[in-house]
C-alpha cells in the first residue's frame, strides 16, 4: 500500500477489517477530478479574457460580463459531494473557496501570472 493511503488510514482511524483502500481510491479519484475541473475552468477564463481584446467592443463587453457563464456549477446538492468536502477537505469546498475566488478574480482581470497575456 502506498504512503498516501497509510496517512489516510491513520487520519480517519480506519481498522483493517474494512477495505478502506477501496474507498481511498475513490476519494483520491474525486480529488484528482476536482483539480482537473478547477484547471479547466481556469483555462476557459484565461481564453475568454484574452479573447475580449480581439472582439468588436459590443461583443467584448458581452463576453466580459458573461466570462463565468456555465463555469460555476455547484455540486453541493449531492450528498456524496457534501460528505467528501466535510470529511476529506476539512469543510473547505475545493471548487469554491477564498483562494479560488482570488485566482478567478486575477484571471478575469488578466493579472494572474498564468494569464495568457500577462505582462
Amino acid at each position: 500500500m502506498d504512503t498516501e493511503y497509510e496517512v489516510f488510514n491513520e487520519q480517519y482511524d480506519m481498522d483493517d477489517t474494512i477495505p478502506y483502500y477501496e474507498i481511498y481510491k475513490y476519494v483520491d479519484l474525486t480529488r484528482a477530478l476536482l483539480e482537473e475541473i478547477n484547471d479547466l475552468r481556469d483555462e476557459v477564463i484565461r481564453w475568454r479574457q484574452v479573447l475580449t481584446k480581439y472582439l468588436p467592443p459590443e461583443w467584448a463587453e458581452g463576453l466580459s460580463q458573461d466570462i463565468l457563464n456555465n463555469l460555476c456549477q455547484s455540486f453541493e446538492d449531492y450528498s456524496a459531494y457534501r460528505d467528501y468536502v466535510e470529511h476529506y477537505c476539512k469543510g473547505v469546498d475545493p471548487l469554491d473557496n477564498k483562494d479560488r475566488c482570488r485566482t478567478i478574480k486575477r484571471l478575469i482581470a488578466g493579472t494572474d501570472e498564468t494569464s495568457i497575456d500577462y505582462l
